[in-house]
């Protein structure tokens, strides 16, 4: 009789305890933290409560890809994240031979899914700022500069029409002359002197053609307009360029979100193939099937160096046309 009402008594705790551990939790939602797919950490959370991501999982001769879609804030619904642990081999890294370490090739070799999406990309603004120091806008900054001059200088023609002349002579001088008697003969005239003396002359003449006094103001007018359509063709270069920078600031970002979906659907094509190989090898799967399996690991692959380079080159190009270090930064 006693274990009985020891045996009532327990479970009576432990329904008090259900219903209070249901009454607690009735205003919080459930997030689910998933490693290949299966359960691996629940927590439950408030509404709008902040989400702090558990510790990666850790596992000798794996990597892992990071928690996927993970929010910021706890939304009023039960939440799913997940990962994948992926073999080294098959975790994106390609070492590069006879490369210097700090170049940047071989840091965009070396980079992992997890250091694209940590990667900073600097604003449009800044970007839009810098590509004003590339070589093709700066070019169009040196024609507006030189037509700039030629403003100057059509302004100050004037000044051409008036010339200041001087000659200076010191020392003994011999004074010669042609001179041309009644008879008509000539009659050569030489008077020397020996004693020392000086002599100078000081002037101004003023020329003023009629032609450019009515030309000045046209050649002024002339000069700025070849100074403005400078101007615009360095504006118009320069537009050339944000369009480009803003192309491919697109393409980093589209590329960036599709790389760790390419990447973990080459590294399950390539785990299906495995699996199909052993199946095969114990003559649980036919040769038809291993074929349509490796040839779906290969196009997994091609798809995921695709989405990789095209990212890659995408970078490399943004950091030449903006002059602004993206990757070489890091």
């Amino acid at each position: 009789m006693n274990k009985l009402k020891t045996v009532v008594a327990l479970l009576l705790l432990a329904c008090k305890a259900l219903i209070c551990s249901a009454n607690d939790q009735a205003d919080t939602y459930k997030l689910t933290y998933l490693v290949d797919g299966k359960p691996y950490h629940t927590e439950h959370l408030a509404a709008g409560a902040a989400i702090v991501p558990i510790p990666y999982p850790v596992k000798d001769g794996y990597v892992f890809t990071g928690w996927r879609n993970l929010p910021s804030t706890m939304p009023d619904r039960n939440i799913e994240t997940g990962g994948s642990l992926l073999l080294e081999r098959y975790s994106g890294i390609t070492p590069m031979k006879e490369v210097k370490v700090d170049s940047v090739m071989y840091k965009l070799a070396n980079m992992t899914v997890e250091d694209y999406r940590n990667l900073r990309l600097p604003s449009l603004d800044e970007l839009f700022e810098n590509a004003r120091q590339s070589a093709l806008v700066r070019a169009h900054e040196y024609d507006v500069d030189y037509y700039s001059g030629d403003i100057k200088t059509a302004k100050r023609q004037p000044l051409s029409w008036v010339r200041l002349v001087g000659t200076y002579s010191y020392g003994n001088t011999d004074l010669a002359a042609i001179l041309v008697s009644e008879t008509t003969y000539q009659v050569w005239q030489q008077n020397s002197s020996r004693q020392k003396s000086m002599f100078y002359n000081i002037g101004a003449t003023i020329s003023i053609p009629l032609i450019d006094i009515f030309n000045t103001n046209n050649k002024v007018k002339q000069a700025k307009s070849r100074a403005e359509q400078a101007r615009a063709q360095q504006e118009s270069e320069l537009d050339l360029v944000k369009e480009r920078i803003v192309s491919l600031y697109c393409n980093i970002i589209e590329n960036i979100a599709n790389l760790p979906e390419a990447f973990e659907a080459m590294v399950v094509a390539k785990a299906q193939y495995e699996t199909a190989e052993n199946e095969f090898i114990n003559n649980h799967l036919d040769a038809q099937a291993l074929y349509q399996s490796r040839s779906f690991a290969k196009v997994s692959k091609m798809d995921f160096e695709k989405v990789k380079s095209e990212l890659n080159e995408s970078l490399l190009i943004l950091e030449i046309i903006s002059c602004t270090p993206i990757v070489s930064s890091k």
